[in-house]
């Protein structure tokens, strides 16, 4: 596969065995390729002013400029970017905070070759990616009422015509092509629904989508 047909992802992180790990990681991947590497949130926005990347791998707590503030900000400025949160800390305000600012998935340091490789894979292509460790603790603190389990009841009515499937696939990391092609519809079609289901909840992405379904129990990822 030529350079140019490869996903080219930046990395950034302020520990170099933790940057090296990732570039063990994904050494193996074709159809991968870490095109920069910063170690302060500052280093990652001078790259991507200077050459955007299709995907973004961020340290959530780095010096100076952490990785959730510089998230935000690419979000603000670069909003095609994806961008996957990475960490070894399992607060879960943090993990709150991350998808607040924008981010496209999350992972946690340690996590195997192959699913760091399937979740740059899974946004580039338009989906999201949580590691079932990650659902699994949105769904825990949930439970225990560190936040509300259900905010707000769904009126009766709430989904129209395929919005709660195109919600429950997106819950599965599914992609608006992967989506239209289980459904039968079109992508503009399940885009539309993804545009309704983010007005109508006041979630402004993707993966504060599947929080919100984990939040109203539409979601189990033990299921």
């Amino acid at each position: 596969m030529d350079l140019a047909e490869k996903i080219q992802l930046y990395i950034a992180d302020d520990q170099n065995h933790c940057l090296e790990s990732l570039r063990l990681a994904l050494e193996d991947a074709p159809d991968i390729h870490i095109a920069g590497v910063a170690q302060s949130g500052e280093q990652l926005l001078a790259l991507v002013a200077n050459n955007l990347p299709q995907v973004v791998i961020t340290d959530i707590n780095m010096s100076a400029t952490d990785g959730i503030t510089a998230t935000r900000l690419l979000r603000e400025q670069y909003p095609s970017i994806k961008i996957l949160g990475f960490t070894q800390y399992t607060d879960e305000r943090l993990l709150i905070e991350m998808m607040h600012a924008g981010a496209d998935g999350y992972l946690y340091k340690g996590t195997d070759s192959y699913t760091i490789a399937t979740a740059v894979r899974m946004v580039v292509n338009d989906g999201n990616f949580f590691c079932t460790r990650t659902l699994k603790k949105l769904a825990q603190v949930l439970q225990q009422g560190i936040f509300r389990l259900s905010p707000k009841p769904i009126p009766p009515g709430f989904f129209v015509g395929k919005e709660k499937d195109v919600l429950l696939l997106l819950c599965e990391g599914l992609g608006g092509k992967q989506i239209a092609a289980r459904l039968g519809l079109t992508e503009n079609t399940v885009n539309k629904y993804r545009a309704n289901l983010r007005e109508k909840t006041g979630r402004p992405n993707d993966a504060m989508l599947v929080l919100f379904a984990v939040q109203h129990n539409l979601f189990n990822p033990d299921s």
